[in-house]
């Protein structure tokens, strides 16, 4: 008898977005992975290979996603199930009693048993069996994801009843390890009041480790025994927000002077590269404070020769201070998992294998498009789902290349039920400051995303907002494509990445942007629209001429470079009518702020 079966782990989201530091989010998306590939294997000890067909994820992907579906013929299904859940709770105990020991902290036994409680009461573990048919595979799918969707609902816990100060990252349970301040000198904090009222502050001395010199927890912060383990499961260091925003810029620098720049500093921060950031208080050295100061004057010196260095007869200038996050994500993958698109249903599970197949060639490509320059890093790629950090410079090739590789599986030689279905797929990008919590870009990327898959209710689209320091927000959306003649369509990135090269080679001046905002701002109706298109392209362009900053060649008569001007005015008039035509004017001048934003070097 053959049996479809279906296990996951949860919490995800919780267990991946609450994070701090890059270094969280990585780590976390990486460990809730290993524990469903160390969950697949254990299946393929327990089962022969005869008696297992894995249908999702493929085997071979490098990063999976917190579930996988299997075919599973004669064995006791239950005891299977069973065995899984406690070998993957296991696991995660292992894992994160190594972290422990590998973080060289001794511990009580008390303690442990303390820590152990939270690891063992945090995974959620859901599998579901239904009787397997062959030729009705697609209602027993279905039928399976729909009993998933109605145990998850139930929502099962194991209760743990703490009181305490609560973990610096997910605010949730008590904090077991702590980095005191400069200003913390005793452990006197964190004893319990004797009156018996607990104060946010306090738990008991002798459940608190207190982490010395360890450059991965920072000062003042607490975590939990969850939180502990991603922050120190892996030794592979993923680049800071800081690092992200001025790895372009870095590179600029010859590394001689690099180095010279870092070593000088006992725990170097690659914030230091910010002036601002070069204050006593962040400086982690032993010396007094006459050296503190000396160090801080010489380091300034040195940043001061960095921003004059030329590139092309330009100084560099000061660093960058914002990144890129961006969250791609298949559009429909539900359905089209599902079968609802496939006109022979008996097809379906040749389909799923199809489908999952080219998920993995697009997840491995993925990684190839975001880090080949080393101007990126990927969070993680599950399929069709993907999150990274990207450096301002490449974020726009990134995506446009992320969009142009995702998988057509109306193109996999299956028939459709519908003649013109096409796979499609939606990016979430948020811009954001250095030095902005994690955590709300993560809130921001998740909400860009929902805003690029609900627009015209069509999908296919990206999103993109910029969260500056100061507090404002800038956002805008637009699809990938857009129909402008008959079967002729124009890419919105590469508009975007036009007008980009366009402000960069001073054709033009980016003041044109400026006065479209105070023009026509004022012209908005109630639904922020302004459709008066032939007035708009009038004015636009005469703005635009205005801003024109192209200069005559040495060897050009004054008609070619009238030509010339006058073709380039209206290659720039017509890019952005597209934008405007499909667009409301607030979201095309949005877009035209972020732009400029991006590119004017105005990021304080």
């Amino acid at each position: 008898m053959e049996h479809l079966f279906l296990f996951t782990i949860s919490p995800v989201q919780s267990f991946i977005a609450q994070a701090r530091k890059t270094q969280d989010l990585y780590a976390g998306s990486l460990l809730l992975s290993e524990l469903i590939d160390f969950a697949i294997h254990e299946l393929k000890k327990i089962i022969s290979s005869t008696n297992l067909k894995l249908i999702f994820p493929n085997e071979n992907s490098s990063h999976k996603p917190n579930r996988f579906v299997a075919i599973i013929k004669d064995y006791d299904v239950k005891k299977i199930g069973e065995k899984l859940t406690e070998f993957t709770k296991k696991k995660f105990e292992e894992i994160a009693l190594s972290v422990l020991k590998k973080s060289n902290i001794n511990v009580t036994p008390n303690f442990q048993r303390i820590f152990l409680n939270q690891i063992n009461t945090h995974l959620q573990i859901y599998w579901i069996v239904i009787q397997f048919d062959e030729n009705n595979y697609y209602e027993i799918y279905k039928n399976l994801e729909s009993k998933l969707g109605s145990i998850k609902n139930i929502r099962a816990f194991e209760q743990l009843k703490e009181l305490g100060r609560k973990c610096s990252l997910c605010g949730k349970r008590n904090v077991l390890f702590y980095k005191k301040t400069n200003d913390e000198k005793t452990n006197n904090i964190f004893v319990k009041r004797k009156d018996g009222l607990l104060n946010k502050l306090y738990v008991r001395s002798n459940e608190i480790m207190f982490i010395e010199n360890n450059s991965k927890i920072q000062d003042g912060e607490g975590l939990c025994g969850i939180c502990f383990t991603k922050r120190f499961f892996t030794q592979n260091e993923f680049p800071s927000t800081a690092k992200i925003a001025i790895i372009t810029w870095l590179k600029k620098i010859p590394d001689d002077k690099k180095s010279k720049f870092e070593n000088q500093f006992k725990n170097f921060n690659m914030q230091f590269y910010f002036e601002e950031n070069l204050i006593i208080d962040k400086l982690s050295i032993s010396e007094n404070i006459s050296k503190k100061e000396q160090l801080i004057l010489d380091a300034k010196r040195q940043l001061e020769e960095f921003y004059k260095i030329k590139i092309d007869g330009n100084e560099i200038g000061k660093p960058p201070k914002y990144y890129a996050l961006i969250m791609f994500d298949g559009d429909y993958m539900g359905k089209w998992l599902s079968g609802k698109y496939l006109k022979k249903k008996e097809e379906l599970k040749d389909f799923q294998s199809k489908i999952t197949e080219k998920l993995n060639s697009f997840a491995n490509n993925s990684k190839k498009i975001i880090e080949q320059n080393g101007e990126g890093k990927l969070v993680y790629a599950g399929g069709d789902d993907i999150l990274a950090f990207l450096n301002l410079n490449y974020l726009f090739a990134v995506i446009k290349n992320l969009r142009f590789k995702f998988p057509e599986f109306e193109k996999l030689g299956f028939e459709l039920n519908e003649i013109d279905i096409k796979s499609t797929a939606s990016c979430g990008i948020v811009i954001a400051h250095y030095k902005a919590p994690l955590s709300e870009v993560l809130k921001w990327t998740r909400i860009m995303e929902k805003e690029a898959k609900s627009i015209d209710n069509q999908k296919d689209a990206f999103a993109i907002t910029v969260l500056k320091h100061s507090g404002d927000i800038c956002s805008a959306k637009f699809h990938w494509n857009y129909e402008v003649t008959n079967d002729t369509f124009q890419n919105s990135i590469k508009i975007i990445e036009y007008l980009i090269k366009t402000l960069e080679n001073g054709n033009f001046s980016p003041a044109f942007i400026k006065n479209i905002n105070f023009e026509f701002k004022k012209l908005f109706n109630q639904e922020k629209t302004y459709r008066e298109i032939s007035i708009f392209r009038t004015e636009l362009k005469r703005l635009i001429k205005q801003s024109c900053l192209i200069k005559k060649n040495q060897n050009e008569t004054k008609e070619d470079f009238l030509q010339r001007k006058k073709k380039e005015i209206n290659t720039l008039t017509n890019h952005l009518m597209v934008l405007y035509s499909k667009s409301t004017i607030q979201n095309f001048i949005s877009a035209l702020n972020i732009l400029y934003f991006i590119k004017s070097g105005d990021q304080k």
